[in-house]
């Protein structure tokens, strides 16, 4: 396991666990919102074929939304 990062999967779910100074800067319900637009585009263009398996039109929807929205800087405060 990482460093900072623990997982832990139950019932169907992942449950995230970061220890790291970034994490008190990060935004929770922003974080939420950018991971489901990644698991919501995973869907939509069926590349999860039972696992976490992006494709490039995911990534570039991900990037598009990261643009829009600047969810990395406000996530964790920094660009």
């Amino acid at each position: 396991m990482a460093k900072n990062v623990q997982v832990r999967s139950e019932a169907g779910a992942l449950y995230f666990q970061i220890n790291h100074e970034l994490a008190s800067r990060a935004d929770p319900e922003m974080l939420a919102s950018c991971v489901q637009v990644l698991l919501d585009c995973a869907t939509q263009n069926r590349c999860l074929d039972g696992r976490v398996s992006l494709n490039e039109a995911c990534l570039t929807n991900t990037a598009k939304h990261n643009d829009e929205t600047q969810c990395v800087a406000r996530c964790f405060g920094c660009g």
